[in-house]
């Protein structure tokens, strides 16, 4: 309105200053000089304490006394301002601070973290933080801490990263939640495409948890970088904006063993040639470039989704010092399966556990011993898996698990499993088992969940879960000869174990000297044992 300058007669002039939710704003008068008449009824200026100035209760009506700092109530505020016909003077400079818990970072690296952390945070907040760092840079934000409230499709309580200073969809990076049973894998990491990072953290009314501490750091390059997000995009530079010449950006994505990594183009616009010599972009099937190349691509058509097998991917952008173009924005997500290395002992379970599991999916885990000559050892603690009640009770017709011998889909199957008796446990004849879930009903349930252990041994192992199984080598066919096994159960003290036989049949002898089971109680030690004998069984 002219400021300094006299504002212009005959106005009616409206303002809404919206700050994030659950804050309050602080207003300050730095300068105020309007017409003055009694009771301010010729030039003025009014306040509201809401979002509408018909309905909100009026702060106040001023002209040429300044009242002191004024704090509104809730996040919103109305300032109007009106002028007649008659004398104009200079007007007036107001400041308005949001007082939550938003700020602006520009140092090159930083922490911040959720309100009141490392207590819970507060019910119905929304906190930005506008990262910006030199130009030419770009932003690696790493999440130590998360916890927050539980939901799958991450309604309640969230964090947003964004690419820039606007939190536009177009420019989303990343939505993090506690989508799962437990918290996701940290640290989290995201990484900008540009010296511009927006961080926002949005609350419910309802459950509260410690919240997030992050930190943030320059990066040399205005793209690439580390990304351990289970889900997330990632942009050319500048996007939507054309990405300019000479670039060359790598990013390296990991999101953790259990799963591999689906990656899908929203758009895609680059220079094309026939060999794709100029611009492009390519992903490799894992950490480096001699892994197998899963993309190369330029010209406008947008790529098929690209899978890894393994739960990382290197996704690699090159640009020439020819025309621009737009560039693409690509979306990563976690897909269920991946390749497992045994070296120590780990979980997997179906997608969503212990949530009922999706609809219309095909998941393969590979689990390998770390030894050539090990075995894998698969022992089920859930079974819940559907299967038709109108049927003849046989898996395969709607949703199973099966278990194959090997890598390989033409392998030896070693069972197949659906409804709710929990398998024995199964032990693999060479190093490798490959686990498949299939969905294919219109009824999901709870899945699955199942503990994995190496070991020399072909048969055997340690059993700590609750309840279980096991059974002898190829049960319920032959066992091998020459076999010695050894099975420990143990369970949490003040606790005894109760040992049930379902099928007993063991070569007959008379002192049991040939085949036998023997049962001891305590420890059974390499150099000291300390466990007495039970029982000794064989025959029938």
């Amino acid at each position: 309105m002219n400021y300094p300058n006299p504002y212009p007669p005959n106005r009616d002039c409206e303002w809404l200053v919206q700050g994030t939710l659950g804050s309050k704003m602080n207003v300050t008068f730095r300068y105020l000089d309007l017409e003055g008449c009694e009771d301010c009824s010729c030039d003025y200026i009014e306040l509201f304490d809401g979002s509408d100035a018909a309905t909100s209760p009026k702060i106040g009506r001023y002209c040429s006394n300044a009242p002191y700092q004024i704090r509104t109530s809730s996040n919103y505020l109305v300032v109007t301002f009106h002028t007649n016909s008659q004398t104009q003077s200079s007007g007036f400079d107001i400041q308005v601070d949001v007082d939550g818990c938003s700020s602006t970072l520009t140092e090159p690296a930083g922490t911040f973290t959720s309100p009141n952390f490392p207590n819970n945070y507060d019910d119905n907040k929304e906190c930005i933080w506008s990262i910006m760092t030199s130009y030419g840079s770009s932003v690696q934000l790493t999440i130590d801490v998360f916890d927050v409230e539980h939901h799958t499709q991450c309604d309640y309580d969230v964090l947003e990263i964004y690419n820039g200073l606007d939190t536009d969809p177009d420019y989303k990076l990343a939505t993090l939640c506690n989508m799962g049973d437990s918290p996701p894998s940290l640290p989290l990491i995201v990484s900008s495409s540009s010296n511009f990072m927006t961080v926002r953290f949005l609350t419910d009314a309802y459950v509260n948890g410690r919240g997030f501490s992050a930190s943030y750091e320059e990066i040399v390059g205005e793209c690439g970088g580390l990304v351990t997000a289970s889900n997330g995009a990632i942009t050319s530079p500048n996007y939507p904006n054309n990405y300019g010449s000479n670039k060359d950006c790598q990013w390296f994505i990991d999101i953790g063993e259990g799963s591999t990594i689906i990656i899908t183009f929203d758009t895609f616009d680059l220079e094309f040639t026939n060999s794709c010599g100029k611009d492009f972009v390519s992903i490799y099937d894992g950490n480096s470039t001699s892994t197998k190349l899963l993309l190369f691509a330029c010209g406008s058509n947008i790529p098929d989704p690209v899978v890894s097998t393994g739960h990382s991917v290197l996704m690699q952008f090159h640009a020439n010092s020819e025309g621009t173009y737009n560039g693409f924005k690509a979306r990563y997500e976690a897909n269920c399966g991946g390749r497992l290395l045994a070296d120590e002992d780990g979980i997997i379970t179906s997608p969503n556990y212990p949530l009922n599991y999706l609809p219309n999916h095909n998941c393969t885990w590979v689990v390998t011993s770390p030894l050539q000559d090990g075995h894998v050892t698969l022992v089920f603690t859930h079974m819940d898996v559907y299967i038709n009640p109108y049927g003849d009770g046989s898996c395969g017709v709607d949703d199973y698990v099966a278990i194959y011998e090997g890598e390989q889909l033409d392998s030896t199957m070693q069972g197949m499993y659906c409804g709710v008796e929990i398998p024995s446990p199964i032990t693999s004849y060479g190093n490798t088992f490959m686990l498949t879930l299939v969905s294919r009903s219109y009824y999901q349930l709870s899945g699955f969940r199942l503990i994995y252990t190496s070991s020399t041994s072909y048969c055997g192992g340690e059993l700590t879960a609750q309840s279980g199984y096991f059974n002898s080598p190829n049960y319920p066919d032959v066992y091998p000869t020459s076999t010695d096994c050894v099975w420990t159960i143990s369970a949490s003290p003040g606790n005894r174990i109760t040992l049930s036989f379902q099928s007993f049949h063991l070569e007959p002898s008379v002192s049991c000297n040939f085949d036998f089971l023997q049962i001891r109680e305590g420890l059974l030690g390499l150099v000291v044992d300390y466990s007495w004998l039970v029982g000794v069984g064989c025959g029938l």
